[in-house]
């Protein structure tokens, strides 16, 4: 956990930004909620990835997202 903002409410301000709307923002999780993927899309993230993930899956997403700035 963050200490005194949570992750969800960093990717909002992030997205909100005009500076820093444009990057995206991967939130890897240990939750394991339902309705995660919903969150991230409400929150502006381009990925929700939960703990443990593979290196491989989060190697994969990083390079989408990459691709797409």
């Amino acid at each position: 956990m963050m200490p005194g903002l949570n992750g969800w409410e960093a990717c909002r301000r992030l997205s909100a930004d005009p500076a820093t709307a444009s990057i995206p923002v991967i939130i890897l999780t240990a939750s394991t909620e339902p309705g995660l993927d919903a969150d991230g899309a409400r929150a502006g993230a381009y990925r929700v990835l939960t703990k443990p993930c593979q290196l491989e899956a989060l190697r994969l997403c990083i390079d989408e997202a990459l691709d797409r700035v």
